[in-house]
């Protein structure tokens, strides 16, 4: 299963919607569609702050993230701080770690999108 329909899923709400705001926004407001039994609880507070702090520094540090750009890191980000630290006390300190590394590789030539093959005349 991708990470978009997971993601989707855990949220309540369907994959058209999440990636191009139309459709039905609820997953029980789709025709014919049961609600599938989520087999984890989501951590809402989590996913948010996750989402939250990523939009934060992309926009302290001028850069462009898309709304599905961000809906598919928050999930990767949350699935590997779960993975990483199962005491939630240890989440924020490894959520700021992430952040951090987000923002050196943002201010990297490569994170920048530079096209650093271009030689100067």
């Amino acid at each position: 299963m991708s990470k978009v329909v997971a993601l989707a899923e855990a949220l309540g709400v369907t994959v058209e919607w999440l990636s191009t705001g139309r459709g039905p926004k609820r997953l029980g407001e789709a025709p014919g569609f049961t609600v599938p039994a989520a087999p984890n609880s989501l951590d809402e507070e989590l996913l948010d702050r996750i989402a939250t702090g990523v939009a934060e520094v992309y926009r302290e540090e001028n850069a462009r993230i898309y709304p599905l750009q961000l809906v598919q890191l928050a999930g990767r980000w949350y699935a590997d701080l779960v993975a990483a630290c199962p005491d939630p006390g240890e989440r924020p300190g490894g959520l700021k770690a992430m952040l951090q590394q987000l923002r050196r590789e943002l201010r990297s030539p490569q994170g920048s999108g530079a096209d650093n093959s271009k030689r100067l005349a």
